[in-house]
């Protein structure tokens, strides 16, 4: 029972770097296909975190650990009821996380992503 709950404890480890990391490699990629004069920020909500690179990490890490945060309160919660796979929603995070990352590389290659925002976004 024991390598069991230190197994978990490694997978709730190993999906929070991971997500987190994904959301830096979003501001890492965000900045290089801004770096090109062609392109510009779509999202409205983020074109005035774009003016302020450590206000921008700190919100994507912030929101790379509320989605990973909401999502091992489902996975624990799970767990609570039974479930063996409860852990696999913790992957979730780190997918929703890299999103992003090649979206911006297509963007920045070819010049279309794959991502469409739900809302209106700038010209």
């Amino acid at each position: 029972m024991k390598k069991r709950e230190t197994l978990l404890t490694e997978i709730f480890l190993v999906t929070l770097l991971l997500a987190l990391s994904g959301r830096w490699a979003d501001v890492a990629t965000t900045y290089l296909v801004l770096s090109s004069p062609s392109f510009y920020e779509r999202n409205p909500f983020m074109t005035q975190l774009l003016k302020n690179p450590p206000l921008f990490i700190a919100v994507q890490t912030a929101g790379g650990f509320c989605i990973w945060a909401l999502l091992w309160i489902a996975a624990r919660h799970l767990k609570k009821h039974g479930c063996r796979v409860a852990s696999m929603f913790l992957w979730l995070a780190v997918v929703i996380s890299w999103l992003p990352v090649p979206h911006n590389l297509m963007v920045y290659f070819l010049g279309f992503g794959f991502l469409y925002l739900p809302y209106p976004s700038l010209p």
